[in-house]
């Protein structure tokens, strides 16, 4: 039992990373692009990244 905890625990930790690492990269994305289109598009992206990031570190205290 702890030890799948563990491993869940684990993949939320590299799940997170991962979203902050998109986060980041769609941050700089937004920042560079002219086309409003374009713009949209990725502020979409980057609020849907951004709410799923919030989930999960909403799960990931429920381990602790």
């Amino acid at each position: 039992m702890n030890e799948e905890i563990g491993v869940k625990y684990k993949d939320l930790a590299e799940s997170i990373s991962r979203l902050e690492c998109e986060l980041a990269f769609l941050g700089g994305q937004l920042y560079e692009v002219v086309d409003e289109e374009e713009k949209e598009v990725l502020s979409n992206k980057y609020l849907a990244v951004a709410k799923e990031l919030n989930e999960q570190k909403g799960r990931l205290k429920r381990y602790k």
